[in-house]
């Protein structure tokens, strides 16, 4: 009996206790506020499409407290459109249009983007097709050099190496369907002013269209340089 009267003097006298005016007036800004508040600052000053564009906070942000009324935010900064980068920023948070607190942000600045990887094993010398490869969306930060954006810059091509599903496809993964193989006899063609001569060659190595691949001229035994034309067809320009 006496523990139960106990708890209801002490309850009473906290439902007594006077509560604070500004207690009730107070809130805190959100991170959450302040960082939307650059992204579209930054979208007002690019030309980035939203749903691409991606913002990290590397700065911490300290805590504000504010007073009731209307909230907004004066962004400013130099924002240049190159990516990935690291973009710093001045904002001015105002209440009713009066200054509460001024925040440096530093945000990392990126892009998402489509690059074509791999949907399945690729084995050497497969080539790249619609059913060996898809889009997918990347941060531009995340793709190794040289990567591949469109099919068009592999269509038809060959892998140069084994690739894993999900693989990022790069240029260097790719070469061309070879015209010559090696070990495979070739006709050489040499051309000079006013002259044209034919001899048979064995290729030394294989070769795509417009490469220049090693060459054993069949008559005199010489190994020279010559560029690939079409199927079975080298030139060599005499000077």
């Amino acid at each position: 009996m006496l523990k139960r009267i106990k708890i209801l003097i002490i309850a009473c006298f906290c439902l007594s206790l006077p509560v604070r005016a500004e207690d009730l007036s107070l809130r805190y800004l959100e991170q959450k506020q302040t960082v939307q508040a650059c992204l579209e600052y930054v979208l007002q000053n690019t030309g980035y499409e939203a749903e691409k564009l991606i913002l990290n906070l590397r700065s911490c942000l300290p805590e504000v407290s504010l007073p009731q009324g209307k909230l907004s935010f004066a962004v400013s900064g130099e924002v240049k459109e190159q990516v990935p980068s690291r973009l710093a920023l001045r904002v001015e948070v105002k209440v009713d249009q009066h200054t509460v607190t001024v925040l440096y942000p530093v945000f990392d600045l990126d892009l998402n983007t489509g690059v074509l990887v791999t949907s399945c094993w690729v084995k050497r010398g497969q080539i790249f097709s619609s059913a060996n490869v898809r889009e997918k969306e990347m941060p531009l930060s995340d793709l190794p050099p040289r990567a591949v954006t469109d099919f068009a810059q592999i269509e038809g091509m060959l892998a140069k190496v084994s690739l894993p599903k999900d693989r990022v496809i790069c240029l260097h993964h790719s070469k061309k369907i070879p015209l010559v193989e090696k070990k495979q006899p070739v006709k050489i063609i040499c051309y000079s002013p006013g002259l044209r001569l034919e001899a048979r060659g064995m290729a030394l190595s294989e070769g795509s269209a417009g490469e220049v691949i090693r060459v054993r001229n069949m008559d005199s035994k010489k190994v020279i340089y010559a560029e690939v034309m079409d199927k079975g067809l080298v030139s060599v320009k005499v000077p």
